[in-house]
């Protein structure tokens, strides 16, 4: 078990002189396995990662790749778990630095709704050579 001593502080005030109000001591406590992230991806990934080695795919080395493949060919119960698992920051992250024509285009509009990522944020190629 990790403990972690907290004080909370709050900023109250205008911003030309802001006061400062101390209070609430406390602990907070977490389990270690909360803390981490796993190092395995669940069985529910395999049928999507099939063209991969799957037991040695690590969840933050792959990240790009169980990404993209989960948004084009996953559901929603693993489209949670990469929001669970990354953010949705991170998610969005990474969609954003891919080139759109990874993503499948009939999930394109769903997954820029799900994740909050406009058109314009979806990195597209060039049309012409230069």
């Amino acid at each position: 078990m990790v403990r972690i001593h907290f004080h909370k502080v709050a900023v109250f005030g205008e911003r030309g002189g802001a006061e400062r109000h101390r209070g609430t001591y406390g602990t907070l406590c977490l389990m270690k396995h909360h803390t981490r992230h796993p190092r395995k991806l669940p069985e529910i990934f395999r049928p999507l990662l099939w063209s991969y080695q799957f037991d040695q795919m690590d969840p933050d080395a792959h990240r790009k790749e169980i990404i993209v493949n989960t948004i084009n060919y996953g559901d929603l119960k693993h489209w949670r778990w990469l929001t669970g698992h990354y953010g949705r920051a991170g998610v969005r992250r990474v969609l954003t630095s891919v080139p759109v024509t990874e993503i499948r285009p009939h999930v394109q509009k769903l997954v820029g709704m799900y994740f909050g990522i406009a058109d314009e944020a979806f990195r597209h190629a060039p049309r012409g050579p230069h």
